[in-house]
């Protein structure tokens, strides 16, 4: 499919301006060996936000696309958007289990060399799909996914004071040109060497084929990271300092608020089970790098918690997970939280 124009496309709404409702990339001309993307998009009541997400891919004038919607049988409106934008997107509604189930659906659909999925209230920013076309112009052979910086905006698409996040990975200093970094076993590296996003990662095909071309469904919360950790232990992966696309935090967002602690206390549960099946020669340095995981998951859900009780009994079991935490700021940080001596973040 090659991509729409904004003259082509439907309006945008009455009072949505700049980037994607009135401003799009330039067409690129279809060179040969240009790999064809494909995007995946779970969908389930997303409504409000799931229009801005077409857009923001169709708009991106990449000549060589695939764009495959699976949405969970909404039914707040969001068919009646994807019907608006039926020429241009492969859409089906079904009930089914989950965004997991939704992303596999859609990834055993996928024929592009690329391949990728992003949530259905996220966004690309203009240049992407071009910036990980040049990124791979020597070929896709040996290579896992290219990985760029996100973003993150507010429900309405306002950016927050965080500015761009450049992905990381152990012993990388990404500056102003792409890096070839890994394969990296991630469940022996510590927590604060490494950051990739999903919504910022562009997986290729065959790579993905190697390692599984699915997310685990019985990870609601983190199948995203699982796949990345899985591919990045087999592979190299290309790091681009270009920023690629803007992460939402909303109210309904499965990873704001409370939802946070459930979402790290997961994570932290693929480094322990991973820990406890390797043999006991290699077991020691996961076993630690877990605890890390189990501490800084604990330390999220006391930071959360809407209950005192809850929050102090994480703090305890994080100290017990790493007692260094004693001489932190970041642990008296939340202690201050939990007692009301100051105030802590928004929920």
């Amino acid at each position: 499919m090659r991509c729409p124009t904004l003259e082509t496309l439907p309006p945008p709404p009455e009072g949505r301006t700049g980037w994607p409702w009135t401003e799009a990339c330039d067409p690129l001309p279809a060179v040969n060996n240009q790999p064809r993307i494909t995007i995946v998009i779970p969908s389930y009541n997303q409504a409000d936000y799931i229009e801005e997400t077409l857009r923001s891919i169709l708009l991106q004038g990449y000549p060589n696309l695939e764009l495959l919607v699976e949405d969970g049988a909404s039914d707040d409106g969001t068919l009646e958007v994807l019907r608006r934008y039926d020429a241009w997107a492969d859409w089906r509604s079904e009930p089914d289990r989950g965004q997991g189930h939704a992303i596999n659906k859609g990834f055993a659909r996928a024929t592009g060399d690329v391949v990728t999925f992003i949530s259905s209230d996220d966004l690309y920013l203009p240049g992407t799909f071009a910036d990980v076309a040049a990124n791979l112009k020597d070929g896709l052979d040996g290579v896992g996914a290219v990985i760029g910086a996100f973003r993150h905006v507010d429900a309405m698409s306002r950016p927050k004071s965080s500015g761009a996040i450049p992905p990381r990975l152990p012993g990388t200093r990404l500056e102003n040109t792409a890096e070839k970094a890994g394969p990296f076993d991630l469940y022996l590296a510590e927590p604060e060497s490494w950051r990739l996003h999903q919504e910022a990662t562009f997986y290729v095909r065959k790579a993905l084929d190697v390692v599984g071309r699915e997310v685990r469904e019985d990870l609601p919360y983190n199948m995203d990271r699982e796949l990345v950790i899985r591919l990045v232990g087999r592979f190299p992966v290309i790091l681009s300092p270009r920023c690629y696309a803007s992460f939402r935090w909303h109210e309904e967002s499965a990873t704001t608020g409370g939802g946070r602690g459930k979402a790290h206390l997961e994570y932290a549960g693929l480094f322990a089970a991973h820990a406890a099946a390797l043999p006991a020669a290699q077991k020691r340095q996961a076993q630690r790098v877990a605890r890390r995981h189990q501490a800084k998951a604990l330390l999220t859900v006391a930071r959360y918690s809407a209950e005192k009780r809850v929050s102090f009994a994480a703090l305890g079991r994080a100290l017990l997970a790493e007692p260094s935490l004693v001489w932190q700021r970041r642990y008296l940080r939340v202690w201050s939280e939990a007692l009301g001596i100051v105030g802590r973040p928004g929920m």
